[in-house]
């Protein structure tokens, strides 16, 4: 099993059994097919997102608006707060320089996001 897969099931408190018992390996077989199929969808969702362009013309869209995207697709509320974590994450930044240095990126977000609750005819 792919070790970053093993880490993240250990983190969802996904006990692992041994690999040797049969049993054990159907398991592990299962959680990195399940592992599998959530990368390939998080793919689909970024290139999709990616060719509909989902964002105003006016706005480029950059690796948190594709992050974003998946987040929502998978149920995952975004908001503000969570756009400036992500932010942080990824650019492994402190919340200081998130909001001062990507302050467009994350104001970008916000826009999209209202953007497509117009698309969509969701009142906001």
């Amino acid at each position: 099993m792919n070790d970053r897969i093993r880490l993240l099931a250990e983190q969802a408190g996904i006990e692992l059994p041994d690999s040797s018992a049969y049993n054990g390996h159907i398991y592990r077989n299962s959680i990195e097919k399940f592992a599998e199929l959530i990368v390939r969808e998080c793919v689909k969702v970024m290139y999709d997102n990616a060719i509909e362009r989902k964002v105003p013309p006016d706005i480029n869209q950059t690796p948190t608006h594709y992050a974003i995207a998946v987040l929502e697709h998978f149920g995952v509320e975004v908001n503000k707060e969570r756009a400036i974590l992500f932010v942080m994450d990824f650019y492994q930044v402190s919340r200081e320089v998130a909001c001062k240095l990507y302050r467009d990126e994350i104001e970008a977000y916000m826009k999209i996001e209202a953007y497509v609750k117009l698309l969509n005819g969701v009142d906001q």
